[in-house]
């Protein structure tokens, strides 16, 4: 592979592919202690990264990995002289420059900048340094000339913002946290513009879709880039699928269909000409919880992705389900609802075909065949006709306290009250129940909880071109 295809290839790699390969060949910890042999590309072996990318099903192409955005800087992006190099003096014959310094713009190489100067009546003409050509241009400026610094040989495209061009802005590693190891983004933190009405003060690239997207506490648009053949999905009819619908499909939060806000917005956000670009808005649905919920499970406040609360919900579940028959009264409330429920009911027909309308009542064994003194069976059993329904009462069952919740007042004397409940359902699965599964006794009485809709303020803006 000659130079020219190793620039190509290097070009086309995207960034979380390139710290992918990384990792497979230097160790954390070497990498840790040795950073500035990863400042460039250097370090990578052509040939090694092929084959890496190869193993990955990774296409090869000449697009670049990053898409370039217009940037915006602040008012005071130029307005200051870039510091001085700091000079350390080790002996009278040396000196060593610290390269530390932030690096100043250099002008191309091409251009000799030259001042012509007249001292005792002598024309001397001065090749000027890069530290010094900035202070004679001004000085040699005429009065009333404009003491800005010169425009920079490049800069960043920008739209109808007073604000000056940063150039100064780079893509870096991000810190985002994603709950996906195979996930890494890099990010610019830079003003940008996405349209006339919003503006963001960050942007940050990914070429994967993740599962979950962070609630940040600054501005940030989320660039990706699924320009990979692994995207390319179509509809029953051929149709290549919506970027925001392959979003949406990964993404494991819920959030509402699209509807009556989706329109075409023209994007200022990439460099060159304004693009059209599909938007649209998606509320989030919020989460189904039990009336009877530690509401300390869902009343949490967090921007980053917090694989903490999440594991708390899942905690509390598992706990909630070890201790769903831990106690007595919740067999015997168990038991209860298993029998009252409709499935329960008594099918047989009398002799004219009516059916039967017995509930469930506990009678008294008479022969004593059974382990327990009682046993549950439909109000219209009878000695003589046994097609009845009846069912014999588990022997982990209490009779006394399965009476009580039977008796007309259905209340344990007890007075017992379950813990809180844990139970919280994504709308990504629905409501198929109307009532909790988990037992609530709520001052002695078998209580059934009823879900409810709790909503959350948050909500996603994707967009396509």
């Amino acid at each position: 592979m000659d130079d020219n295809n190793d620039t190509q290839l290097l070009a086309s790699v995207m960034a979380g592919n390139l710290l992918a390969f990384r990792a497979s060949q230097f160790p954390s910890a070497f990498v840790n202690a040795h950073p500035s042999i990863f400042l460039s590309t250097d370090w990578v072996h052509p040939a090694q990264l092929q084959v890496f990318l190869s193993g990955r099903d990774m296409p090869f192409s000449t697009r670049p990995s990053v898409v370039p955005v217009k940037l915006e800087a602040s008012q005071a992006s130029f307005s200051t002289r870039p510091e001085e190099p700091r000079v350390k003096t080790e002996d009278p014959g040396g000196c060593t420059i610290d390269l530390t310094s932030p690096a100043r713009p250099l002008m191309p190489l091409t251009t000799v900048r030259t001042c012509q100067l007249v001292e005792n009546h002598s024309e001397i003409i001065e090749i000027l340094s890069s530290d010094d050509e900035m202070e004679v241009e001004a000085s040699l400026q005429p009065s009333g000339a404009s003491s800005d610094p010169p425009e920079p040989p490049y800069s960043f495209g920008h739209d109808d913002s007073d604000d000056e061009p940063d150039t100064s802005a780079s893509v870096s590693l991000s810190t985002t946290y994603w709950g996906d190891a195979n996930i890494i983004s890099t990010a610019i933190d830079s003003l940008a513009t996405i349209n006339q009405q919003t503006r963001v003060d960050r942007v940050e690239y990914l070429d994967q879709i993740p599962s979950f997207f962070p609630v940040p506490c600054r501005k940030t648009a989320y660039i990706l880039d699924l320009r990979n053949d692994e995207f390319d999905f179509v509809d029953k009819d051929g149709n290549p699928i919506r970027a925001d619908t392959l979003i949406l499909n990964k993404n494991q939060e819920s959030f509402d269909t699209s509807g009556s806000s989706d329109q075409i917005t023209t994007c200022a956000l990439f460099e060159g000409r304004p693009v059209q670009c599909y938007h649209t808005c998606h509320k989030c649905k919020g989460v189904y919880r039990c009336s009877e919920l530690d509401m300390s499970l869902v009343n949490v406040t967090h921007f980053e992705l917090d694989p903490a609360s999440r594991a708390d919900v899942i905690s509390a579940e598992i706990a909630t389900r070890m201790s769903s028959r831990d106690t007595p009264e919740k067999l015997a409330a168990a038991f209860f609802r298993v029998i009252t429920s409709a499935a329960w009911k008594c099918k047989v027909t009398d002799t004219v075909g009516a059916p039967c309308e017995g509930h469930p009542v506990m009678k008294v064994q008479i022969n004593g065949a059974l382990r327990k003194g009682s046993f549950i069976g439909c109000s219209e059993w009878t000695p003589s006709w046994h097609s009845h329904r009846s069912d014999t009462i588990p022997d982990n069952i209490d009779e006394t306290l399965l009476t009580q919740l039977m008796s007309p007042q259905a209340v344990f004397t007890s007075r017992s009250k379950t813990e809180p409940c844990s139970r919280i359902i994504s709308p990504c699965i629905g409501l198929r129940q109307q009532f909790c599964a988990h037992i609530h006794l709520v001052d002695g009485r078998l209580f059934e909880a009823p879900y409810s809709s709790h909503a959350y303020p948050g909500e996603n803006v994707p967009g396509h071109r």
